[in-house]
């Protein structure tokens, strides 16, 4: 038998939140005699829209997406995104109220982002404009939209700006049903083209525990710079890997 480790390729999003997550398997503090990892950037609806093809073999998903890939992938112990009494947030480029933004043209950052669904909950009646979630604030800027949904650092950047918050959509999920808004999961590939069905639960169990592993060890990384390890890691083409 082989001694040599799996190699799982582990596709996340370039935000502070998943390099934080990460940040122990990418700079190789944590590792594994039975698993390797190679780091794979896209942005959440990109992510979201390749697992449906069962493209990578870990990968972040939106909670929102999960349903349509859950043929494919499993959810993991670890590496879940969540926001207890904070979120994705509304903004506008003046004060609105929350009843104004019926029929408006807002910019998501994806179909299959839990943001999306959320907003949708709230108030299903308004366009959506897919905009790259780092591009959000721009389109806002230059008014082609009338409203942006902001994800990752944008939700606590976008003041110094000058936007204008209309909706928390994470407080607003605490105040309407005491919980947390479940955002992002990590997810195992047990149907993959590249995975066989005998030895899938075997790596998918492999990975989670040195996830588990990985997301003990952010505690203790937290001074380190995103700055110094996230530049890199590769962004993925087009193709699948």
């Amino acid at each position: 038998m082989s001694s040599s480790p799996i190699e799982i390729v582990c596709a996340h999003s370039p935000d502070s939140d998943d390099a934080y997550m990460f940040y122990a398997l990418a700079t190789r503090k944590i590792r594994s005699r039975l698993v390797s990892f190679r780091h794979v950037l896209e942005e959440i609806e990109s992510l979201n829209r390749k697992a449906r093809e069962g493209c990578y073999a870990l990968t972040a998903i939106s909670y929102h997406a999960y349903p349509y890939v859950a043929d494919r992938y499993v959810l993991m112990a670890s590496g879940s995104s969540v926001g207890d009494g904070y979120g994705p947030v509304l903004l506008a480029n003046h004060p609105m109220a929350l009843a104004e933004i019926k029929g408006k043209r807002i910019a998501v950052p994806g179909a299959l982002t839990t943001a999306c669904l959320a907003l949708r909950i709230v108030e299903p009646d308004f366009e959506p404009v897919v905009v790259p979630f780092d591009k959000i604030l721009d389109a806002l800027a230059e008014h082609s939209v009338e409203l942006g949904l902001v994800i990752h650092e944008g939700q606590m950047t976008f003041s110094r700006s000058g936007f204008h918050k209309v909706l928390d959509l994470g407080a607003w999920w605490k105040s309407e049903f005491d919980l947390p808004l479940p955002l992002g999961p990590t997810s195992c590939c047990a149907r993959c083209p590249a995975r066989s069905a005998t030895n899938a639960a075997g790596w998918c169990a492999r990975a989670s525990s040195t996830l588990w592993t990985t997301t003990r060890k952010r505690s203790i990384t937290r001074s380190s710079s995103r700055a110094t390890w996230m530049p890199v890691w590769p962004r993925s083409s087009s193709a699948c890997t």
